[in-house]
């Protein structure tokens, strides 16, 4: 496997003024180099030294343009055009555009140049660069293979943030990006709080916590203890995304203007038959008028109250909808200036008034029309079991072997609980329980544990399994701001220590440390500094020592592995194979 390089191009002529690199990259998906003298120098290393596979930063100056990676061989071509100006080119396909929120800086202006030194900002920002395009792959992997299976666990070594990578995966199903409780707005809190469930095992919880049980209750005089049959924190989940997709199946009528009206107009007359209205109050709100009966064309007649005068008004569902249609919600009808001469204006006749509050009550009884009608659509809803490993998978799941598995969900999936018998007949699982196909299962599990066995092969083949490397996660070390200074040299740390880890007999990258327990340095911050070595005392090195009883070189391989983590011997990767870095 050949070992990568990193470049950092400059794809103007000479003359900074041009900014058209993305435009070049888009039509043509090529770099390559012009003619003067700088960048003449160059083209042996752009000709030969630059190989398929290289990655390569391109700019404009400073500002940063792209990432990209080179897919074809060195070629010259006189054909150009007003982007293609230049003849030496090397074909490439775009990993990713810059934008705003990357923090990534260069720290070379060359036409062209190889990135060799590890601490230069250019080298340390194509890294970064990668490690987020590596992170969103895996993003979508994970997603795609909990779309298609609808249980996954993620397994890994200790601190790989696999907790936090299943809330993110759950995030970007929920939400369809990457969540911050101290960011989010109050919808996508309330959107992540109903959607997305979450419960840790232990060898204590049972089937009574997750699905269903009984529970002690007192009497209401509080004298007397009982017990009662109660919904898991499982069911509960369950059906709520049970009742998501029930209302995703009502097809709600979707009215006119018009039918909407005569639909509050014939509400209003079927309240006045079971006498429940006896008249309507005015604009002025001292008067009332009074509901004298209903004619056979649906005509509703009105007096006014405390009023000497035999006067009867008479207020028709087609003037209402001709009024209505000029005032269509409460607001505007409550906002008309003068009602005698402005209703009078819109539906002809008189009897202004009392439009304006046959109206006015149907609109606050009833609401105001709708413009439109969205039918519900069926929601992801994701629920999360961290520590999968350490509860009795048999004795909690129970019978839900059966209705998790992915080719049973929903009503074809049908099981008949335990407590079957003490279930109401107003239950929504009253027929049996199910569970929905809406709902995704992620489980997490450190697969060095030695409670891993307690998962036997009947559960895991109803799950996928996906490994979460030390790598993968990296970018949670950004989460806490008194660390982001020094997010560098605790990656730098990180990576050397878990290159070493495998340069031990057997160890494996189930054997590496992730970012999680690197997140504990902000506890062993003094006076701006960080305590490195009270983070190898208080938490790295017992978890190591505990990797190493009982073998052979257990005392000297935990002195390698504390050489390695303060960087006084270090390790790289090439070619598949870990090697120790010569000393300078």
């Amino acid at each position: 496997m050949k070992a990568m390089n990193y470049w950092n191009i400059q794809l103007h002529p000479n003359d900074m003024g041009w900014s058209r690199e993305k435009e070049l990259l888009i039509k043509h998906g090529v770099i390559g180099l012009g003619d003067w003298e700088e960048a003449a120098k160059q083209q042996p290393n752009f000709e030969n030294t630059m190989q398929k596979g290289d990655i390569v930063l391109v700019k404009h100056g400073a500002t940063i343009i792209a990432l990209v990676e080179v897919t074809g061989d060195y070629e010259y071509s006189t054909q150009t055009d007003e982007l293609l100006w230049f003849e030496r080119r090397r074909k490439v396909k775009v990993l990713d555009w810059y934008n705003d929120t990357y923090d990534y800086r260069v720290s070379s202006r060359k036409t062209l140049e190889r990135c060799v030194n590890p601490d230069t900002d250019t080298y340390i920002s194509i890294k970064q660069w990668i490690q987020r395009i590596n992170n969103k792959k895996n993003m979508e992997t994970c997603i795609n293979l909990l779309k298609a299976n609808y249980n996954l666990i993620l397994t890994g070594a200790p601190g790989t943030g696999k907790t936090y990578l299943a809330k993110q995966i759950a995030a970007q199903m929920i939400l369809g990006k990457e969540y911050d409780e101290k960011t989010a707005s109050d919808d996508e809190k309330e959107k992540m709080k109903e959607q997305c469930g979450f419960v840790q095992f232990h060898p204590s919880y049972d089937y009574t916590d997750f699905v269903e049980g009984l529970r002690p209750v007192k009497d209401k005089n509080n004298s007397q203890i009982g017990f009662e049959r109660m919904d898991g924190i499982f069911k509960n989940f369950c059906i709520l995304a049970s009742e998501n997709i029930e209302n995703s199946q009502k097809r709600p009528e979707i009215l006119s203007h018009e039918t909407a009206v005569e639909k509050m107009y014939n509400n209003l007359l079927n309240a006045i038959e079971s006498d429940e209205i006896k008249g309507f109050t005015l604009r002025s709100g001292d008067k009332k008028m009074l509901i004298e009966g209903v004619s056979d064309k649906k005509n509703i007649w009105l007096k006014t109250d405390n009023s000497e005068s035999t006067t009867t008004y008479t207020v028709s569902l087609k003037r209402i909808k001709k009024l209505s249609n000029t005032y269509p919600n409460l607001e505007s009808l409550e906002s008309v200036a003068n009602i005698n001469a402005d209703i009078r204006r819109t539906i002809g006749g008189c009897n202004a008034s009392a439009y304006w509050a046959v109206l006015h009550y149907m609109y606050n009884e009833w609401g105001n029309i709708p413009s439109s009608v969205t039918e519900a659509s069926i929601k992801p809803f994701v629920f999360i079991i961290d520590e999968i490993n350490r509860g009795e998978i048999s004795k909690i799941f129970g019978e839900l072997f059966f209705s998790i598995d992915p080719g049973y969900r929903g009503e074809k999936g049908k099981i008949k609980t335990q407590y079957q018998n003490l279930i109401s007949e107003d239950d929504y699982f009253e027929n049996g329980f199910y569970v929905p196909e809406n709902v995704y299962i992620i489980g997490t599990m450190n697969d060095i544990d030695r409670s891993v066995e307690s998962m036997d092969f009947a559960m895991r083949r109803r799950f996928t399994f996906k490994e979460v490397c030390a790598s993968d996660t990296v970018e949670m070390l950004k989460t806490n701001e008194e660390l982001a200074p020094f997010y560098d040299d605790i990656v730098q740390r990180m990576n050397n220590l878990n290159l070493c880890i495998l340069t031990i007999q057997g160890f494996t990258s189930a054997y590496q440390i992730g970012a999680a327990y690197y997140l504990k340095l902000a506890n062993y911050l003094e006076n701006g500094n960080i305590s490195w070595n009270s983070l190898w005392d208080n938490h790295l090195r017992g978890l190591l020592f505990e990797y190493l009883r009982g073998l052979p070189n257990a005392e000297g391989d935990l002195k390698k592995l504390y050489s390695a983590y303060n960087m006084e011997v270090k390790y790289t990767y090439e070619s598949g194979i870990v090697k120790q870095v010569a000393n300078e």
